[in-house]
């Protein structure tokens, strides 16, 4: 009875949907109506919960096997299809629910080439710099000739001079070192903290998640301004407009906050609150469209001259979830990098409007053990970004395993 499971992806977004005690309730009268044969009621109620939820992989593959037990192979080949985009080594061939379905050569036919078309192996992208293994890189940007990094371990910010091929510590915070971003005027740069339990020197006893905003001069690594969050917010994300405004996502509370970097304050908290656990944000060249991924629900476009204006992207053939960085490219293009997927993967999403018309793969399944996260695209460079991060070496309880970990390799995409 592969059909039903319960995933964590189910349970981590119930804990930030509104509609938590809804959503649980179906899925437990869905189970019961598959345990009596009653498949059409299963069928929907599972419908019902995608409406909350559309993208919940539970949910999604329970209904393909809704349709399947119901005699709608089309239906059933479709979400599954669907699913494996997302997820390249899903066992459906293992569930009896659709013993009947693969009998078929056709959908079987489908299926298969679907599943070897996701779990392909594409290499695009180069090898740009490597630190030592003892840095657990996050975020980083480009100025010039100097790519600065955040650690989320050590918290130190560094500084990797491309020309000389050496790196140094810029400066360290007591807390994870996590978004960076340039200053207005290129002569310092944005870097968010907070507490995290990687931390080297997390303290169990102060367990609030303060986060801070600094800014700091890229020459001396002093710190310039510091603007404090409330309490349990994660800012993993920043981005700076033209505007002088610098837009940043906490992933604690579905929310994005506006920050004034000319008067040095946050002047507007956005909530978003159809959203689930906010990750990676991006802006359009005109400062009029925000795009923010979700790494449950996928990727909503906000317009910042009136944010209740919001766009959900919506894909027949692909799903959009698991997605941390986040870069626009042109008004039609965004590179994300997807780490929730398996294989894990950096694609470039083409759309119109927030409907996807296209996804290209870029880059997936690296020879290298480790974690894409975050990169930035340049124009007349490429996107460059972390390949490896550290994040999947540490034990249950956070402890870094650092005979596992890597030296963190750069990566740069030169688009065509």
């Amino acid at each position: 009875m592969k059909s039903i499971f319960i995933s964590f992806v189910l349970w981590f977004c119930l804990i930030f949907s509104g509609s938590a005690q809804h959503l649980k309730q179906l899925y437990t009268e869905s189970i019961e109506a598959y345990k009596n044969k009653e498949y059409k009621k299963f069928r929907s109620l599972n419908l019902q919960a995608l409406k909350l939820h559309p993208s919940q992989p539970t949910f999604l593959y329970n209904l393909s096997a809704a349709y399947a037990l119901n005699n709608q192979n089309d239906e059933a080949v479709h979400t599954l299809n669907l699913l494996l985009s997302w997820n390249a080594k899903l066992k459906y061939k293992e569930d009896n629910d659709f013993k009947n379905l693969l009998k078929k050569t056709n959908y079987k036919e489908t299926l298969e080439q679907k599943k070897q078309e996701y779990e392909v192996t594409k290499k695009s992208s180069e090898m740009y710099l490597t630190l030592p293994d003892n840095h657990h890189i996050e975020d980083l940007i480009k100025m010039d000739h100097i790519i600065y990094m955040t650690d989320v371990h050590s918290g130190e910010v560094i500084a990797y001079d491309i020309q000389k091929k050496q790196h140094k510590i810029l400066t360290t915070f007591s807390a994870s070192a996590l978004a960076i971003e340039k200053g207005y005027k290129k002569t310092s740069i944005w870097v968010t903290t907070a507490m995290l339990p990687q931390f080297s020197d997390y303290n169990t006893s102060d367990h609030k998640n303060k986060t801070t905003i600094y800014e700091i001069d890229i020459k001396k690594g002093t710190i310039l301004t510091k603007i404090e969050l409330a309490d349990n917010a994660t800012v993993g994300s920043i981005v700076q407009g033209k505007n002088g405004y610098l837009y940043a996502t906490n992933s604690t509370t579905p929310e994005f906050y506006i920050i004034d970097t000319k008067k040095k304050r946050i002047i507007n908290t956005i909530s978003l609150d159809e959203a689930f656990n906010i990750q990676g944000i991006t802006i359009d060249h005109k400062n009029n469209l925000a795009y923010i991924a979700d790494y449950i629900k996928g990727i909503v476009q906000v317009n910042l001259l009136n944010p209740s204006e919001r766009k959900w992207f919506t894909s027949e053939k692909y799903l959009l979830k698991g997605i941390d960085g986040i870069s626009f490219v042109n008004k039609h293009t965004l590179l994300a990098i997807q780490n929730n997927s398996s294989p894990k993967k950096v694609i470039k999403i083409n759309h119109h409007m927030g409907v996807v018309d296209t996804i290209d793969l870029l880059d997936n399944n690296l020879d290298i053990a480790g974690e894409p996260t975050n990169g930035k695209f340049y124009p007349n460079f490429g996107f460059i970004y972390v390949s490896n991060s550290q994040w999947p070496f540490y034990d249950k309880e956070n402890q870094a395993i650092k005979d596992q970990w890597k030296p963190q390799v750069i990566r740069v995409l030169r688009l065509k």
